[in-house]
């Protein structure tokens, strides 16, 4: 027999009067859309912070690894680590960026060449009147033909500098971050645990583990990635004979950072190139390309990822499309991290503790 008082005794709780259940769907609701807003008008910056983050990341392995083979503290190997970043970046300026303007003005100077030979193209297929037509509504846009125009074009290259100075702003801001982050980690490891209910944050801890050696990686070979084309490409353009090698080639490794579209992107301007010297040239560039990205494709990224994560290549297409319309190219370029991600946390949260299945899947 229980008696009053008795602390097994089961107190069932009276339940909440109706309306104020109401009250409390309608705060829950209410404090659901703004927290949506919030995201939604801060996502260019929330886009920045997750940059940071992976650069954050990136330092902090490079810390390790350095501690690990000089056994220094984690402050001076944070800071060799930065003087080596400093060190490749200043080469890259001494060495490579007058090359670089100097092939970039080439191929400028090539533009009149080749849009000479699109057009001759184009009235072989008798589709030079609509391209006349539409250049000389561009060439009117751009000069102006009264003060209304040219308001239009001031308002265009106002718009230009704008985004550079964004642009440079939002990579200053994102590597203050990530040195942040990579100086002190644990304090931000820690300091997102204290917000978890205390019987959640072991499971917490595992899946923020996951997450950092699943990005960790996937930079990793990205980089030998980029190194390893970048490299192939400028070899074998200069093999085939195919002028301004290093600028293309470059592109082409800045471009593979983004998969399935990157490599695309980075394909135009070496056929328009390669079209300028001869059909020859064109189809042997198309050849070699195709042979790099299928061995990129199917050899070494699967190779360099293939302990780490799996991803389909339709599930990435798709949201790096759904990202552009959303957020621009910024939403581009990380897509794939924010992919592999949000896979890792359906994985342990929905499919491992809701669901129950332990079969791993990434």
């Amino acid at each position: 027999m229980q008696l009053p008082g008795d602390p097994n005794m089961s107190a069932e709780r009276p339940p909440l009067p109706y309306n104020q259940r109401i009250l409390i769907a309608v705060a829950i609701a209410l404090a659901g859309l703004v927290l949506a807003l919030v995201v939604w008008f801060a996502r260019n910056v929330l886009l920045l912070i997750f940059a940071g983050i992976l650069v954050g990341v990136f330092l902090q392995g490079g810390k390790r690894w350095v501690m690990r083979f000089t056994r220094l503290p984690a402050g001076f190997a944070l800071g060799i680590v930065l003087a080596g970043v400093v060190i490749v970046f200043g080469l890259f300026i001494t060495f490579l960026v007058p090359v670089m303007i100097d092939q970039t003005l080439a191929l400028w100077e090539q533009i009149p060449t080749s849009m000479e030979k699109f057009k001759a193209y184009l009235f072989h297929y008798g589709l030079a009147d609509e391209f006349e037509q539409q250049t000389e509504k561009a060439g009117e846009m751009l000069v102006g033909k009264n003060q209304e125009d040219l308001f239009k074009a001031l308002k265009s290259i106002l718009e230009v500098f704008s985004v550079t100075f964004g642009t440079a702003f939002g990579l200053v801001f994102i590597l203050a971050i990530g040195i942040y982050i990579a100086g002190d980690m644990h304090m931000y490891f820690n300091g997102v645990l204290r917000l978890i209910p205390p019987g959640h944050r072991a499971r917490t801890r595992q899946i923020m583990l996951r997450l950092g050696h699943v990005v960790r990686w996937w930079l990793i070979g990205q980089s030998l990635s980029m190194l390893i084309l970048g490299s192939t490409v400028f070899a074998g353009l200069h093999v085939i004979g195919i002028p301004n090698a290093t600028v293309l080639a470059l592109l082409t490794a800045l471009m593979t950072f983004i998969p399935n579209l990157g490599p695309f992107i980075a394909f135009i301007p070496i056929a328009l190139v390669a079209a300028l010297q001869s059909t020859l040239h064109l189809i042997y560039v198309g050849i070699f390309y195709v042979i790099i990205q299928s061995i990129e494709g199917f050899v070494l990224t699967p190779m360099i990822h293939r302990k780490v994560i799996t991803l389909p290549p339709v599930l990435i297409i798709a949201t790096q499309v759904l990202l552009l319309t959303l957020l621009g190219w910024l939403g581009v370029i990380l897509a794939m991290p924010l992919v592999a991600c949000a896979m890792i946390l359906v994985e342990m949260v929905y499919i491992e503790d809701i669901l129950g299945d332990k079969e791993r899947i990434l």
